[in-house]
């Protein structure tokens, strides 16, 4: 194992050769020391080969790296704390010039399950016309007793749909191609709490996007940031669906007055709403936890 500060001058491309991992992991970390060293001690347990970039972003005392990983981790330091898309984006960049073929995303507090990059580069690996691979991810409380699973579509087609709502893909249980990046961007920081569901609209312009049906991500999440996630970021939502609004889709008309509702309706019935269209599995999850 081996630990960098990458300074502002990322590796280029040519310094990666064949026998180089293909895959490299982003984890950005704030303020989060011990769910950084979760999130490692997940990923020590995938016997994929994979690089590691781990984005501080301006965290007080420093992140530190625990020592004897099983992988090589490079430490980027951002000297303030810039949010999300910030810390992101400048992993992103790192990771492009350094000529990564798939990025994968993890948030400290997280854990990627065994076995979860070997199928999600191979499905990459098989259909080049992806480029976004998410997976389904079990939410659990922060002493570790499961709440709920995702229910996400797999296929194209039932993601776009179900994208006219909201975001169909759990973040951190992504995979994403870089060379869809390379070609049409970052995460944007005009959608404050979606910048991910922007991303995935944008990209899937060009591309497909798809979920693999199996659990290879546990998220740690508290009642009240189910309830907030389930509420989402109304205005945000609403800005995208009217920004890549499709005339021909009768689901892009249900979206927007759906969102609208979501505004205007009382907090309480906008939840039941939204509980109403969730799963059977993820709806009795939240029950529970609210």
């Amino acid at each position: 194992m081996h630990t960098t500060e990458l300074g502002a001058r990322p590796p280029p491309r040519g310094d990666r050769d064949q026998a180089s991992p293909r895959l490299a992991v982003l984890i950005p970390v704030y303020n989060a020391q011990s769910g950084f060293e979760r999130s490692l001690a997940s990923l020590a347990r995938d016997g994929e080969r994979f690089d590691v970039l781990a984005v501080d972003d301006g965290s007080a005392p420093p992140i530190a790296v625990p020592p004897e990983l099983p992988f090589s981790l490079a430490l980027l330091r951002l000297e303030r704390n810039g949010g999300i898309t910030c810390a992101l984006n400048a992993g992103l960049q790192q990771i492009i010039a350094a000529g990564y073929t798939y990025v994968a995303r993890l948030d400290a507090d997280d854990q990627s399950l065994p076995g979860r990059f070997a199928a999600q580069m191979a499905f990459l690996d098989r259909h080049p016309d992806h480029a976004v691979v998410g997976a389904q991810a079990e939410f659990v409380d922060a002493q570790g007793q499961p709440l709920f699973q995702s229910r996400r579509p797999t296929d194209h087609h039932s993601l776009i749909r179900y994208m006219c709502y909201q975001t169909g893909l759990v973040h951190p249980s992504t995979m994403i191609r870089v060379q869809a990046l390379r070609e049409h961007g970052l995460y944007s920081d005009a959608y404050r709490g979606a910048e991910d569901y922007e991303l995935w609209l944008r990209l899937s312009r060009h591309y497909r996007v798809a979920n693999l049906p199996d659990v290879y991500v546990r998220k740690e999440v508290s009642a009240s940031q189910i309830t907030a996630r389930r509420m989402g970021p109304a205005l945000s939502r609403l800005r995208l669906q009217l920004r890549y609004f499709t005339p021909g889709s009768l689901h892009a008309y249900g979206a927007v007055i759906w969102s609208l509702g979501s505004l205007l309706l009382p907090r309480k019935a906008a939840l039941r709403i939204r509980r109403w269209r969730a799963g059977p599995a993820e709806r009795a999850g939240g029950e529970r936890a609210g």
